[in-house]
């Protein structure tokens, strides 16, 4: 039987093709791991949680997962970002976006749901969502 490992150990071990205690536990370590804060704001009300939902990602309406959330579900991961900004852009204050590109997006729902606006503001169609 294998020693009761750490969670670092136990990714290192499964990476590594040796036989971890268990099988590690992934919540958000990654973008494609993570939650939709509409999802989280129900999985935190069933747990009867005190805390707030927050976003950690505004394109994808990713949430940042808290550190009672992963203790509570036994996660061994955590998220490391890099100090690179690939979001939706900054608020311009009328509740869309702008990116440095100069794209403008506004959230349609809070499932997150993104539409593209032209230089009036005006969501245009993209040339892509035509094609059949």
């Amino acid at each position: 039987m294998v020693d009761i490992m750490t969670p670092r150990e136990r990714v290192i071990a499964a990476l590594e093709n040796r036989q971890p205690d268990r099988v590690p536990r992934d919540l958000g370590g990654t973008f494609v791991s993570g939650i939709n804060i509409v999802a989280y704001k129900n999985l935190i009300r069933y747990l009867e949680l005190d805390e707030q939902a927050t976003i950690l990602r505004e394109r994808i309406r990713l949430a940042r997962i808290s550190e009672t959330v992963l203790q509570k579900f036994k996660i061994d991961t955590r998220i490391v970002l890099p100090g690179i900004d690939y979001d939706v852009g900054k608020p311009t204050g009328d509740g869309t976006y702008i990116d440095s590109y100069g794209i403008v997006r506004t959230l349609t729902d809070e499932a997150g749901h993104w539409a593209i606006k032209d230089a009036t503001k005006a969501v245009i169609s993209l040339p892509l969502c035509t094609i059949s």
